[in-house]
């Protein structure tokens, strides 16, 4: 199967408040800010015509209202899809296999997915894809603080990070 995605950007989710967890005013900001790194990568007409862009978020609050602001900020349509699959702590382990799975079946149609996420899943997921999916081993494991992403080019097979 030829991958249809031309883009995968793991974000993790902006600051938040730990005990209301939502985000905080400073994690808002900070979405505002990737949002604007992010434009020139994933904001353009080629990728437009080619499918778009699909934002799916953890169900956790703090990656669903860092989606929201992306979004917005982006000039999208709000996050509709949440997948429980991207939701990472140390009660509930990411299941690696699964969210590969996932990825490959989001990439169907648009060009560009964002998926808004944990620490753990923008650590191990980017390697992991570029091993099983792309074929190949540049692409490292990095850690991410928050409000940062890691951008994947699906043609280049190369990965950055913004934020």
């Amino acid at each position: 199967m030829k991958l249809k995605m031309r883009k995968l950007v793991l974000v993790r989710h902006g600051e938040f408040d730990h005990e209301q967890v939502s985000l905080t005013e400073a994690g808002q900001e900070g979405m505002r800010r990737l949002a604007e790194l992010l434009r020139p990568h994933v904001k353009t007409e080629f990728l437009r015509k080619r499918g778009g862009i699909r934002i799916v978020t953890s169900t956790a609050l703090r990656a669903v209202q860092s989606g929201q602001v992306l979004a917005k900020e982006l000039g999208l349509h709000p996050p509709s899809q949440k997948s429980e699959f991207l939701w990472s702590d140390d009660d509930q382990p990411h299941e690696n296999g699964k969210i590969l799975r996932l990825i490959k079946e989001w990439g169907e149609f648009p060009a560009v997915v964002i998926l808004i996420t944990h620490f753990e899943i923008v650590r191990d997921i980017p390697p992991l894809f570029g091993r099983r999916v792309l074929r190949v081993k540049s692409i490292k494991t990095v850690e991410l603080e928050r409000s940062t992403s890691r951008l994947i080019n699906c043609v280049t097979k190369k990965a950055i990070v913004i934020g």
